[in-house]
């Protein structure tokens, strides 16, 4: 009988210490860094910032890319996709008396070549409207935008000024919201304004949650930005 009862306390005392393990591995991968992504795609000339999560105050945080001619990373972790192909960004956090080494695959894609003349939406080249000009003379220094809830930016001055060109060729006129959920959204960053948010449906879009309806144009104006920021 007392020989049965050690062999039970002993049992019971190995799944304790299994448990008591397992769970302070549980909570040790709880607590570790981990990056705001593990994948990204780009566009060159486009930027991606990465965060890195569950790090400590007085955490100290490297970053480093294995091939900077594709994909270079600044030391805030902001990406910056210089040319086609993969690479992999390295982070290195020192926290506690512990390394952790957390990885990011980049892939690059060649940005599609902006048109240099405006698509066929408008009949002539004459502006229609002048909703954007205070954007222009003002000037948008960055366009952001979300795909998937990750943030994109655009800063190539050549893919914005034809959006705004774009943009301000199509006869609009005002309209009430038409409660309609999606659409694409980005947001225009001007050198000495708060933020503008741009909202895009198939044929309508917003300044800052006052819409507009396009009606010189059959081409759904999501796609039409969507070519000129090169996605």
């Amino acid at each position: 009988m007392k020989k049965n009862f050690v062999t039970i306390f002993v049992t019971m005392m190995m799944f304790s210490v299994l448990f008591l393990l397992n769970s302070t591995d549980a909570v040790a991968k709880q607590q570790s860094p981990k990056l705001s992504a593990n994948k990204v795609t780009l566009n060159v000339g486009a930027k991606k910032t990465l965060k890195v999560k569950k790090s400590k105050k007085n955490a100290k945080i490297s970053w480093k890319s294995n091939k900077p001619k594709i994909a270079t990373v600044s030391k805030n972790g902001t990406i910056s996709a210089k040319s086609s192909g993969n690479a992999i960004i390295k982070v290195t956090v020192k926290q506690k008396g512990k390394k952790f080494v957390l990885k990011c695959k980049v892939k690059v894609k060649k940005a599609t070549e902006i048109p240099t003349s405006p698509l066929p939406v408008p009949s002539g080249t004459e502006k229609k409207n002048t909703l954007f000009d205070t954007f222009s003379s003002k000037g948008v220094s960055k366009i952001y935008y979300w795909i998937n809830d990750n943030s994109y930016t655009v800063t190539d001055q050549n893919k914005i000024s034809a959006i705004l060109s774009y943009m301000s060729l199509l006869e609009v006129e005002k309209t009430d919201n038409p409660q309609v959920m999606g659409g694409f959204s980005m947001v225009f960053s001007l050198s000495d304004q708060s933020p503008v948010s741009i909202g895009l449906l198939s044929d309508k879009f917003d300044i800052n949650g006052q819409y507009y309806t396009i009606k010189n144009s059959d081409l759904d104006i999501t796609t039409v930005i969507k070519l000129f920021l090169g996605i």
